[in-house]
Formats: C-alpha cells, sequence, structure tokens
C-alpha cells in the first residue's frame, strides 16, 4: 500500500507549487469547488498556518495535492476540499488514502460531527471516493457550477461522526480507513499502573 501522510505547508516554494494545482490549465481544479476562486500563494500559505489546509506528501515527502477544512454552521460542522495536482496519480488509490486521512483528522483531532463535500456531479474521481469513503449523497444543486462553457450540477455528500464511527468499525483491520490510534492500548495500561503505584505511595 502507497505510504501517504498529511502536513502543513513548510515553505513559500511549497505554497507556489500548491497554488499551480489552481491555476487556470489545471484539471484537477474544475473538479473541485474551488473553481470559482484565483487561488494565490500567499492565501494557501496563510491557510495552513491558520489550520485548515492540509498538504498530501508521498513516501519521499513531495506533495502532490491537498486538502482544506472550513467550520460551516456549528463549529464541529467542516466543508472539505481535496485536489490532486499530479494528475499521473489520478486513479491510483492515493487520493483516497489521503482522503480518509483527512476524514480522520477531522473527527479523531477535531472532533467533527459532521463533514461535507460539494462536488461537480460529473467527476467520477469524487464520486468514487466518497461513497467508498462512507460519505452519503445529501442533495444536488442544480447548475451551481459554469465550466466549459455550460452549467453543471453541484453534488452535497456528508458524513456525520456516527456513520464515520461505523464505517471504521466496520472495515477490516488492515484497510486504509482503520487509522493507528496516537495512544496505544499498552500506553493506556501502562500510564493506569504507574498512577496506581503513585496513589498507593501516596497512602502509606
Amino acid at each position: 500500500m502507497a505510504e501517504v501522510r498529511l502536513r502543513g505547508i513548510s515553505s513559500e516554494s511549497e505554497a507556489v507549487l500548491a497554488s499551480k494545482w489552481f491555476g487556470p490549465t489545471s484539471r484537477g481544479a474544475f473538479l473541485t469547488n474551488d473553481i470559482r476562486e484565483n487561488v494565490q500563494a500567499g492565501q494557501l500559505l496563510a491557510k495552513s498556518q491558520a489550520g485548515g489546509l492540509l498538504l498530501f506528501c508521498d513516501e519521499n515527502d513531495v506533495p502532490f495535492g491537498l486538502g482544506t477544512f472550513t467550520p460551516k454552521g456549528n463549529p464541529r460542522n467542516y466543508e472539505v476540499a481535496v485536489i490532486i495536482g499530479e494528475e499521473s496519480l489520478w486513479e491510483t488509490g492515493r487520493g483516497a488514502l489521503a482522503s480518509s486521512l483527512l476524514v480522520d483528522h477531522l473527527f479523531l483531532t477535531l472532533d467533527a460531527h459532521r463533514v461535507f463535500a460539494m462536488t461537480l456531479a460529473v467527476n467520477p474521481h469524487a464520486i468514487s471516493t466518497l461513497s467508498t469513503g462512507g460519505f452519503l449523497l445529501e442533495a444536488r444543486l442544480r447548475d451551481h457550477y459554469f465550466v466549459d462553457g455550460r452549467f453543471e450540477d453541484c453534488l452535497v455528500w456528508s458524513q456525520l461522526r456516527e456513520e464515520y464511527d461505523k464505517t471504521v468499525e466496520a472495515c477490516h483491520p488492515e484497510s486504509a480507513f482503520v487509522t493507528a490510534p496516537s495512544i496505544s492500548p499498552e500506553m493506556r495500561t501502562r500510564a493506569e499502573r504507574l498512577l496506581l503505584r503513585i496513589a498507593e505511595d501516596c497512602a502509606s
């Protein structure tokens, strides 16, 4: 299985690289819900520093895409957008894995209650990734985007916390959707033993 890690933008050159993925000649930009935006390097760097953007990097720490997440509505309701800038990696599974790790981050680190995404109705990559990842098709917005000289529908996908938990629970232990916990059972057991020993010493 391909290795993918998520991290913030660490340099201006990475921000410049990422901004090119949103350029007028980038097909990937037209497959996200950011197609109306002229994204500059400074904007991406600022969003990363504010904790709302993570780069997708390969096993050599080379960025190949990114994910953004923005609170919408209540503080535990996040809108996500994903772009895989390197077209050679489309349909390889890396984008799906990176997207699942981004969703893990939202539910497990930021305690999200609802995560949703808006995508072009003619984007098979997003449809496959989101439906496989446990997202439900929530709505279809007619003529929401204007691409290639014509109007296109927008699909709204969402996943609630209880649905995420069921997806993870149902996954095979080796599935990409099962994350390694930061705090292992062994760490918990060791900590409990140490605290018990400290309590016993205090009582004596």
